[in-house]
């Protein structure tokens, strides 16, 4: 365990609580909106148990991407934490330790992973999503490179992730908005966990409809500080309305882009217009993005992606297709 730990960051968390009881090892990875959080290897120090941190540097970040006087992008992270820790479900990434901070960070405790999926399927392409600019400053510290998912690990992974938005979704009553490859965790055992819900919304309990009022993306603000855009729905684009359904389109993308290297069918390069054009295209690109998809989830991805919200699956009637029997 400490031979893992010889390229060791605890300076950067000397300042927060947390230092009292984790010793935090090597930058293995990034996570959350705009790759915000760099995550660490880190052990605790009172019975040498392996967990993982979470650190968000907030240092002339919150002067970058305020938002409202009272907003920043501290605030965004810190909800994810919290309703994440209120998700005490298996198929969510388990906090060990809540978010602690001081004047230079912000950093929580998870069980051990290796990296979020924007880190890990796409580590061929020259273009993979980068760690957060700060995250290179470490040079020593870069994820398993040699990491490869198996066919059966796709599988398994993309129903555990369809399982936690259907607890999410039914028992809990609340909508992810930003289902994407860096909202995802996968552990050391091997499994996918959903976390990343710095977005989520609950519709309101008085009224029969799922649907909230929800800002469109917009470059007026930083994309740290909103939803992936190459995977939000059309609607919430274009009508600023979000459902449980809009969370299932963003499942169909979220699939397509596992089996196309880590790009999604959208490729708006951080540009609304670009998105709209290319949602007027969009049944032309999902039939392209779909080739490298299994046929047994083809007409899934299909469904899911429809610019009909209605014609989407949910997420219990996606766990039960035949593909994942």
């Amino acid at each position: 365990m400490f031979s893992r730990f010889k390229h060791n960051s605890s300076n950067i968390l000397n300042k927060n609580p947390l230092d009292q009881h984790f010793e935090m090892g090597r930058l293995i990875g990034s996570a959350g909106p705009g790759n915000s959080w760099r995550i660490y290897e880190a052990y605790r120090r009172s019975d040498g148990k392996e967990f993982s941190i979470f650190l968000f540097d907030k240092r002339g970040c919150d002067r970058i991407h305020r938002l409202k006087k009272k907003d920043t992008l501290s605030d965004i992270l810190r909800k994810g934490v919290k309703e994440l820790a209120r998700c005490r479900h298996p198929r969510f990434l388990q906090v060990v330790h809540g978010s602690e901070e001081c004047q230079d960070t912000l950093a929580f405790v998870s069980e051990p992973v290796i990296g979020s999926l924007a880190n890990l399927i796409s580590q061929e392409d020259e273009d993979k999503p980068p760690l957060s600019p700060s995250v290179h400053m470490h040079s020593a510290a870069i994820i398993d490179t040699t990491y490869t998912f198996l066919d059966i690990e796709y599988k398994y992974g993309i129903l555990q992730i369809v399982e936690a938005l259907a607890f999410l979704h039914t028992t809990a009553r609340t909508q992810h908005r930003n289902i994407c490859p860096s909202s995802i965790l996968v552990t050391r055992k091997g499994t996918w966990k959903l976390a990343g819900l710095e977005f989520s919304e609950r519709p309101n309990d008085t009224e029969a409809s799922d649907l909230v009022s929800c800002p469109r993306w917009t470059s007026k603000i930083s994309k740290s500080a909103q939803p992936e855009l190459d995977f939000i729905a059309p609607e919430t684009q274009t009508r600023s309305m979000a459902s449980f359904a809009s969370d299932m389109f963003s499942v169909g993308l979220l699939i397509a882009t596992i089996y196309n290297r880590g790009q999604s069918p959208i490729q708006a390069n951080h540009s609304s217009q670009t998105y709209i054009r290319l949602i007027d295209t969009f049944n032309e690109i999902i039939r392209d993005a779909i080739k490298p998809v299994p046929l047994g989830l083809q007409d899934a991805v299909l469904r899911l992606t429809s610019i009909d919200p209605r014609r989407r699956p949910t997420a219990q009637h996606m766990g039960a297709i035949q593909y994942f029997r």
